[in-house]
């Protein structure tokens, strides 16, 4: 079953990974001019934080890190949690071994939330 459509953005906090170039920067971009705050991850974290540099701070987290971490993912979870509060929409639902993984960590279990795929 698919989710509705979102259709306001303002204030929604997204993560997108993969998002120092190509469809991922472009819908960063896309998202952050609809009023979303984004954190924006990958492995070029130079690229994250010139796109950081060209928009209001506060709507741009640039967590640099690469997504075969588990590490790195949960680091940059738990900096996004302490900076908003939470993650609205992800771009972390294609990672699911990644999440499944992550669950099983102590510091996700007492209380960083990891967003799911509905079933």
């Amino acid at each position: 079953m698919l989710n509705a459509p979102i259709q306001d953005w303002k204030g929604k906090r997204v993560w997108l990974i993969g998002a120092s170039s190509g469809i991922g920067l472009a819908l960063a971009k896309a998202l952050i001019a609809r009023g979303a705050r984004v954190a924006v991850s990958a492995r070029n974290g130079t690229a994250l934080h010139e796109l950081a540099a060209s928009t209001k701070p506060a709507n741009v987290l640039p967590l640099p890190l690469d997504a075969t971490s588990l590490d790195q993912l949960e680091s940059a979870l738990r900096e996004m949690v302490d900076a908003w509060g939470g993650i609205d929409v992800s771009g972390l639902d294609h990672l699911a071994r990644w999440i499944t993984q992550l669950e099983a960590r102590p510091a996700v279990q007492r209380g960083v939330a990891v967003p799911k795929k509905p079933e």
